[in-house]
């Protein structure tokens, strides 16, 4: 009877070792990961290549009238008229108001000088038979004379002597950097560039006596 019972039992044992086994197996094969699928694409027709856009074309060089310093004689007849009339304008106003006897005496020369070259222009572009045409040039100096002559109006005494001659330091410098960097450069007729070369040399020599005033000024004054 015993030796029944343990062949019972190894007999169950046995059983339930298989059983457990072919669970296991079912269970890994279930865990097992399927192979993966390789996605399709779908590949689409070949577009044709893109054009390359066109570069772009290089800018124009300016023309030689367009420059600053290429004037047409027409201009520089407007930057003549411009420049004088302001230097009169601002002398006249000077003459009135200045009590400095040095400070008059130079703008009355200037009274004298610029008027006699303004109607040595004026019959030279008559005579060339060309009218002068304002441009940028002529219409800056315009604007300037005319902040200067604001700000004359508005000082009196050792203050509007001091300010005045400063102004005639600045304006005949330009005039004078002018003078060599556009308007004679750029005189057509062989006779508005010879005007020009003489007023220079008095130009320069404005400058000269305005610097030799300014620092005058400037001395009394400390």
């Amino acid at each position: 009877m015993h030796r029944m019972l343990r062949t019972l039992s190894a007999l169950t044992l046995v059983v339930g070792l298989g059983a457990c086994k072919s669970k296991t197996d079912d269970t890994s094969a279930d865990n097992r990961p399927s192979p993966s699928v390789p996605a399709q694409t779908t590949r689409s027709p070949m577009a044709p290549a893109p054009t390359p856009a066109p570069a772009p074309a290089p800018s124009p060089a300016p023309s030689p009238a367009a420059t600053s310093g290429n004037l047409s004689d027409a201009q520089i007849g407007a930057i003549a008229s411009a420049a004088n009339k302001s230097e009169i304008d601002a002398a006249k106003i000077a003459v009135q108001k200045t009590k400095n006897a040095d400070v008059r005496k130079f703008a009355d020369m200037m009274i004298t000088d610029h008027t006699k070259v303004d109607g040595e222009a004026t019959a030279l572009f008559a005579k060339l038979d060309v009218k002068p045409a304002p441009g940028d040039v002529s219409q800056k100096i315009e604007s300037d004379a005319s902040a200067t002559k604001t700000k004359l109006d508005a000082v009196t005494g050792t203050d509007f002597d001091k300010q005045y001659i400063d102004a005639q330091v600045s304006a005949h410098q330009q005039v004078l950097d002018m003078l060599d960097q556009q308007l004679i450069p750029s005189a057509h007729a062989p006779e508005l560039k010879q005007l020009l070369t003489s007023v220079r040399a008095s130009v320069e020599a404005h400058l000269t006596q305005a610097k030799t005033l300014q620092a005058k000024l400037t001395g009394a004054g400390k």
